[in-house]
């Protein structure tokens, strides 16, 4: 397989993680009323209202993937070796805070926050595998 091929699939990966984070259903946010607690309103993982809160991660990984796809639009254009490592560690990167996030307030927790921190660590997990086999 070509390393221009392996790339464009990363980047086809990425751009459906941000396409999933565009999604409102990715940050709960639970709200309290005197009556009692209310249903959580949900974001995508851009908005300002969860950052706002101190819900960091979703912001975060937004800015990492957005920057893991601009990296794997540059090796598409000029592969490197090194560039399956970086995507690698970005992904790895968005991935613990995602999931550090979850650790610490799991109110925030939806599927498709799953779905995203699953597709971190799938990407991560076979771009080192990839890496490997061409080298």
């Amino acid at each position: 397989m070509k390393k221009r091929t392996v790339y464009i699939i990363y980047l086809a990966v990425s751009a459906v993680c941000l396409l999933l984070m565009l999604l409102p259903y990715g940050v709960a946010i639970g709200f309290a009323s005197p009556e009692g607690s209310l249903p959580p309103e949900y974001y995508p993982f851009f908005h300002m209202l969860p950052f706002g809160y101190a819900v960091f991660a979703p912001m975060i990984c937004f800015v990492l993937t957005a920057a893991t796809a601009v990296t794997e639009l540059v090796m598409v254009i000029k592969p490197e070796k090194l560039s399956l490592t970086l995507i690698a560690v970005l992904s790895l990167i968005s991935a613990a805070v995602l999931l550090l996030q979850y650790i610490i307030i799991p109110a925030v927790i939806t599927a498709l926050g799953i779905a995203i921190l699953l597709i971190f660590i799938l990407t991560a997990v076979s771009a080192l595998i990839v890496r490997r086999k061409l080298s």
